[in-house]
């Protein structure tokens, strides 16, 4: 049985070579390396963890290694929104260290979270991954990432 220190060791290197790979892909122009490497993030990571120190290095390190465009960027937004816990994530110390434009699109997807219903706050309706064609991207009933570089902000369509 994995203990749960190690676990949240092996998420946050995990999560830090998931970048390191996708970044890899989109600076060699390997846009088909970066679609498998963010594709195979979104199926390994389940619930993600920030409580701690070296989770938010971890966050930190992924957005300032992605571009800001990049759907994995939302994605742990969206994650640390779902498993927030007052006084753990939120502390003025995690506030210093979570990059802004982190915050800033933290506070967005809070924004949309209070304006759904109770029932509706497990938000299944957004897709993760990246689709090798639009074809194959109009056929996911999910709803998709646009990044708007002006508002540099996240919008699901």
């Amino acid at each position: 049985m994995l203990c749960l220190k190690n676990h949240h060791v092996w998420f946050i290197e995990g999560m830090r070579v998931f970048a390191a790979g996708y970044a890899l892909g989109d600076r060699l122009l390997a846009p088909t390396f970066s679609r498998a490497t963010n594709n195979e993030f979104q199926t390994e990571f389940g619930r993600m963890y920030f409580a701690d120190h070296s989770g938010r290095l971890a966050v930190s390190f992924v957005f300032a290694t992605l571009r800001p465009g990049c759907v994995l960027l939302q994605r742990l937004v969206d994650e640390y929104c779902a498993a927030w816990e007052d006084g753990i994530h939120f502390t003025l110390e995690a506030q210093d260290e979570l990059p802004r434009a982190f915050l800033r699109r933290v506070t967005k997807r809070f924004q949309e979270l209070s304006v759904m219903s109770d029932g509706v706050k497990e938000d299944e309706s957004r897709c993760y991954l990246e689709h090798a064609s639009e074809g194959e991207k109009a056929e996911c009933e999910k709803e998709h990432m646009r990044y708007d570089e002006e508002f540099s902000m996240a919008y699901f369509e």
